[in-house]
């Protein structure tokens, strides 16, 4: 359990500081005005519908629809029933929702839709058509508080969280040495910020994991470390790696298990993918992948799924075994629990 500061849900419009807030700066980064509607199908205790859509409603006197759980086949419809203008979604739910939303459906009209972690273009471009606007990639953690950055790109990319909102200090540090990387090489997202304020105050009842999130540099700043990993382009935009556990070594090589999951999931007749980091006694690690078919799609075939990703992977990335289940193990607001997949092939 995360331990941060009086949920923002408790705070009433009238007690609101004046000045200047990162409340400010999200509700303006979504282009959100009074007469907008915020579609919110992720539970309240996580800092997307915390902070991105209720507390930037609040701000600017937005409303909020809410409906009760997550439906991938009926989030469409709901959308449209509730006058909906602007969503926030993870990018597992979002393959879920073009999977289970059939093809004749009529677009929404949405003017802003937030994302997190990875969405393959064909799935950007996808998702921007059914809801009418390009979904647009943001950065943050329930320990980050508010958001942290975005991709400001026009038109959205898929590949890309951008550069931090104005008073959000970022650097990229090597996992292991903590030292800052330069050039493109992917480092460990760090954020910069007050414990209790900007940053969450602790895990409760965890001092020793608490004490491993947090770096002081020499100046005295207190860092986050959020185990997440990110490459920095020529002009200073993000791109979202994945979770440092999540980028293995195979033959010497960096492989994402994140990005190998978002190819899989293109694949024809792919609902979604959970690719895991399995050991070898020669490459140090290969990657398995574990396949979940869509609804009414014809028999996966595992020849198929290999000769597709001996089109689109690298060999290194190629996983060396396939396994075709009903579903993947997920947390509440739709992640994937990667090491129940690992627990239950072993």
């Amino acid at each position: 359990m995360i331990r941060s500061p009086t949920p923002l849900l408790n705070t009433k419009l009238k007690e609101l500081p004046k000045n200047t807030t990162k409340r400010d700066l999200t509700a303006e980064a979504a282009a959100l005005e009074p007469h907008h509607r915020w579609f919110v199908t992720l539970p309240l205790f996580h800092a997307n519908a915390q902070y991105y859509c209720f507390a930037s409603a609040i701000r600017v006197g937005a409303s909020v629809a809410m409906t009760a759980s997550f439906s991938a086949s009926r989030w469409v419809e709901q959308a449209r029933e509730l006058e909906v203008t602007h969503a926030s979604l993870f990018a597992a739910p979002i393959r879920m929702i073009l999977a289970r939303t059939p093809g004749a459906m009529e677009p929404l009209k949405l003017e802003h839709v937030w994302y997190a972690q990875n969405l393959a273009p064909a799935h950007h471009q996808e998702f921007g058509q059914l809801t009418g606007v390009l979904p647009r990639q943001l950065y943050g953690m329930t320990e980050t508080i508010a958001i942290v950055s975005y991709d400001r790109s026009q038109p959205p990319r898929p590949d890309r969280i951008g550069r931090p909102l104005p008073g959000r200090d970022v650097k990229l540090l090597d996992p292991v040495t903590r030292d800052e990387v330069t050039g493109e090489a992917p480092g460990m997202i760090a954020v910069a910020g007050t414990r209790g304020k900007d940053l969450f105050l602790e895990y409760l009842d965890d001092t020793v994991t608490t004490s491993r999130s947090f770096l002081t540099d020499d100046s005295g700043i207190e860092w986050l470390l959020t185990g997440d990993l990110a490459k920095s382009d020529e002009i200073g935009d993000l791109s979202f790696v994945g979770r440092v556990d999540d980028v293995v070594k195979v033959s010497g090589e960096n492989v994402s298990l994140t990005e190998v999951e978002a190819v899989i999931a293109q694949a024809p007749g792919v609902l979604e993918a959970a690719v895991i980091a399995a050991p070898d006694p020669i490459r140090d690690f290969v990657p398995h992948a574990y396949v979940v078919a869509r609804s009414g799609a014809k028999e996966l075939d595992i020849d198929s799924l290999s000769t597709w990703a001996e089109q689109n992977l690298a060999p290194s990335a190629r996983p060396r075994e396939w396994h075709i289940i009903d579903e993947l193990p997920r947390t509440s607001v739709g992640k994937i629990r990667r090491f129940k997949i690992g627990a239950s092939e072993s």
